[in-house]
């Protein structure tokens, strides 16, 4: 498929387009030999121009973590995160 028809049909689909944006941890940090955690993803259905955003940060505000304990906390807070975003 060239470019200008692969941008047709994504504009005539509209209603199911969304632009997906993730962050991430630095990739220079020190991540222990693994991949770095998703820190934050952002989802914007193009047609409705309606953005939902995710974030481990946010997750542990409404768990009431500690700021210094979120390190301690990621692996559920990133989970979290991530399942919200698959569900929605």
């Amino acid at each position: 498929m060239d470019f200008k028809r692969a941008i047709k049909e994504l504009t005539e689909n509209s209603s199911s387009l969304f632009a997906i944006h993730y962050s991430c941890q630095n990739l220079s940090d020190s991540n222990e030999g693994y991949s770095p955690r998703i820190t934050s993803v952002a989802v914007l259905h193009i047609e409705h121009s309606v953005m939902h955003s995710f974030s481990i940060h946010l997750i542990a505000e409404e768990k009431h973590v500690a700021r210094d304990n979120i390190e301690a906390e990621y692996d559920s807070l990133e989970g979290e995160m991530l399942s919200r975003k698959l569900s929605m």
